[in-house]
């Protein structure tokens, strides 16, 4: 997925747009947040998820 700010991510296959398929589900442990999106082709209807995780770095 090409992602850049202010634009939306395009699917690798036929770069049309992609579309946010439901909410994002977060994943929360004691020392690391998930942020898991599903996107959609509405062109190829290939599904696609996005996986943002945060970790905290401990001295």
């Amino acid at each position: 997925m090409n992602q850049q700010k202010d634009q939306r991510p395009t699917c690798p296959h036929c770069n049309a747009p992609l579309v946010q398929a439901g909410e994002p589900d977060h994943i929360v442990d004691q020392f690391e947040s998930t942020l898991v999106v599903l996107y959609r082709c509405r062109r190829c209807r290939r599904e696609f998820e996005y996986v943002s995780t945060w970790r905290e770095l401990t001295e």
